[in-house]
């Protein structure tokens, strides 16, 4: 179904439920309102001339300067082949939507991945608890005021941010990083922060059974002994 038809037939079978809708090559967008949801995707899915099967994704933008999420629900029809993205819109203060949990398993991820990173609630969910991060992690890390914590359990959360971090690859660990995707064995470890024997920030690289220190002047990508030596 092209984006022209499947609008217009949206527009048949949703009715006043279609807040606003856009056209768009590939995926045509719609919106609709949080109460509603749960019908729609019913709809949306059971509906033969549309047949959403799919939930593909479900993402969320924090608009702080409006005082709210915009919750956009990425849809597949396998049958079809065609792709729609449902939004609705919610406040800031309180960001609550019904679960579709019941009409798309995977919902039930995905759910709880905008739960544990911007704060949305999804009234109904089974198990809507942290999927990535600790239970007992502060804030959500998505949204746009968040601000990180200096430290977790006595783990420094913000050794990446030190004036003396090199971010930078140098040529030759750019052309090592280059050969080691096309070799066998794991990837090298670059300059990533590691608060073990080396201190917060020390470089480190991946050497059999397990880590060790770059030494100074010493390439911060692979090692000889691991095949991966920059």
């Amino acid at each position: 179904m092209l984006p022209a038809e499947m609008i217009a037939a949206l527009k048949t079978g949703l009715g006043t439920d279609l807040l606003d809708c856009q056209e768009a090559p590939h995926d045509p967008k719609i919106r609709v309102a949080p109460d509603r949801l749960v019908n729609i995707m019913r709809k949306l899915k059971s509906d033969p001339g549309l047949s959403f099967d799919q939930l593909l994704l479900i993402s969320a933008v924090d608009r702080v300067a409006e005082s709210r999420f915009d919750l956009v629900y990425h849809l597949a029809s396998s049958a079809h082949h065609h792709r729609l993205a449902v939004s609705v819109q919610l406040p800031r203060s309180s960001p609550k939507v019904p679960t579709v949990s019941g009409v798309w398993r995977t919902a039930d991820w995905h759910e709880r991945e905008e739960y544990d990173l911007m704060g949305i609630e999804f009234v109904g969910h089974p198990d809507l608890s942290r999927i990535l991060l600790p239970d007992d992690w502060a804030g959500y890390p998505l949204r746009k005021d968040y601000q990180f914590p200096d430290e977790y359990h006595g783990v420094d959360c913000k050794a990446w941010e030190s004036p003396t971090w090199d971010w930078t690859d140098t040529p030759a660990e750019t052309a090592a990083l280059a050969g080691a995707r096309r070799a066998d064995g794991p990837p090298p470890v670059r300059n990533l922060p590691n608060p073990g024997a080396g201190g917060a920030g020390t470089p480190r690289v991946d050497v059999p059974g397990g880590s060790r220190v770059v030494g100074p002047g010493e390439s911060r990508v692979g090692d000889p002994e691991d095949g991966h030596a920059g």
